[in-house]
């Protein structure tokens, strides 16, 4: 039986969350599949209006659609390099097209990509309230944090420029609670100031450093790998293979992924191929909301290495419930049940919401 074409495609956006971008999919036999990227989402919402015409028809498949992403002015570099306006429409795309096939199938997301129920880590990052506690009260934070019932949690107290030494010492009363500790740089530090820093937190005894060096400087990011115990993290901002794979030839031990700026699933499973290949570790990134993580929960169950899973734990309390419905509990690491990736988008989101058809 030929598989079913895309009927229509819909692009979501909704005042209430101006970062966000939706994808509703839908085949002709009626099933949809849901996606969604972050940041940038004018310009990305353009470039999907721009695409549809050329998915008209097309089928309903993550290949398919992936033949047309790739072409003309919509596609980029097949070794990846960093995360674009392209890449983010192609992982929206593609994250409502694997949603799809699997619903289509009967069957989660882990399932159709051959589940193996591996070892998962979720791990909580700090946002709002959460991320002011890492200056006012790191040790109230870290009592919470595992009274809330996770093993780990992500901090950023660093800044370009700023008192270092002092926010080495938040991070060691953070760490000092019985909470793994993972910090994050976000590779905005000066060459110097990413030394220095690193060798202050280096003997805390963290979860791993992240992102110390901005990407593309692998052979800095090299010597620091080379000098630290500590395990180091990045790649979530980047996007394709061959800009991951340089990350493994530099010596991180994590590398990170974003699904909905990555590509989406299917280059997130390429990705993980190489991480395993190399006998490393993936960690699943989330800024975007509550889709980007429930599809990243579902890969984590399918791809046979070690995996990090992140969340915000005041957003899945709190704004990811207003997006959608029947969330999973965040410190299990277990994604949603149901088909797809477990999701819908809830009827008063949608009501609230402006729905372009490109489709």
């Amino acid at each position: 039986m030929p598989v079913p074409r895309i009927a229509r495609l819909d692009v979501v956006r909704h005042p209430a969350e101006p970062d966000l971008v939706h994808v509703l999919v839908a085949d002709e036999a009626g099933t949809i599949g849901t996606g969604e990227t972050h940041g940038h989402p004018a310009a990305v919402a353009a470039l999907l209006g721009e695409l549809g015409p050329a998915l008209a028809g097309v089928a309903a498949t993550p290949a398919a659609v992936a033949e047309v992403t790739m072409r003309g002015p919509y596609g980029g570099p097949r070794g990846g390099g960093h995360v674009s306006v392209e890449s983010r429409a192609a992982s929206a795309l593609d994250v409502a097209l694997h949603d799809l096939a699997a619903r289509r199938a009967g069957v989660s997301l882990a399932a159709l990509l051959g589940g193996t129920a591996g070892e998962v880590t979720p791990y909580t990052t700090c946002v709002d309230a959460d991320h002011d506690a890492v200056w006012s009260d790191p040790a109230g934070l870290a009592r919470s944090v595992a009274g809330d019932g996770f093993r780990l949690v992500k901090a950023w107290p660093f800044t370009r420029g700023g008192d270092h030494a002092a926010a080495a010492e938040r991070v060691a009363a953070l760490a000092g609670q019985g909470v793994a500790v993972a910090v994050d740089l976000y590779g905005v530090l000066a060459d110097d100031e990413a030394a220095t820093v690193c060798r202050l937190l280096d003997p805390l005894g963290l979860a791993w450093i992240e992102d110390p060096v901005a990407d593309g400087r692998d052979t800095l990011l090299a010597d620091l790998v080379g000098r630290l115990a500590t395990p180091v993290c990045a790649g979530e901002r980047l996007a394709g293979p061959g800009a991951h794979a340089a990350l493994l030839d530099a010596g991180v031990e994590i590398v990170h992924v974003d699904l909905a700026w990555c590509g989406g699933v299917a280059m997130a499973v390429e990705v993980a191929g190489l991480v395993r290949a190399a006998g490393r570790r993936l960690a699943l990134h989330d800024v975007s909301g509550p889709v980007t993580w429930a599809a990243s929960l579902q890969l984590a169950q399918a791809v046979a290495v070690p995996v990090h899973v992140e969340c915000a734990r005041l957003a899945v309390a709190g704004r990811y419930r207003g997006i959608a419905e029947d969330l999973p509990d965040p410190r299990t690491g277990r994604p949603p049940d149901g088909l797809g990736h477990g999701l819908e988008l809830a009827p008063s989101y949608l009501a609230g919401a402006v729905a372009e058809r490109v489709v």
